[in-house]
């Protein structure tokens, strides 16, 4: 992998349930690992629902390998959420070095 490309800063983050003062259970997101990534737009789109409009964006990001990441995680990129979809080890010899996610993005 050359570092070259990794010139996007993003954070790992996961959500955890804590209890609230009242003894609620609360979510909130908390950050499992901060790494340099190639982040890359795949497509776009605009969706009309019920008289709103919800931008989605498609995304590719090319990552050194974090271990433990899953579909549950999200990303945080420069302010952005990225929904990460789906995880692949991209190495061939299964020396798990970096990892391919596909992510969502919602505006």
């Amino acid at each position: 992998m050359r570092a070259g490309r990794l010139r996007h800063r993003v954070a790992i983050r996961r959500a955890t349930t804590t209890q609230g003062s009242f003894g609620q259970p609360v979510e909130a997101w908390t950050d499992l690992a901060s790494c340099w990534a190639e982040v890359r737009p795949l497509a776009g789109r605009e969706l009309e629902h019920a008289r709103q409009v919800h931008a989605l964006a498609s995304h590719r990001v090319l990552m050194r390998a974090v271990a433990a990441v899953t579909p549950a995680d999200r990303l945080d990129w420069g302010g952005r959420t990225l929904e990460i979809l789906e995880v692949r080890d991209t190495d061939v010899g299964g020396r798990t070095r970096q990892l391919m996610l596909t992510c969502r993005e919602s505006v």
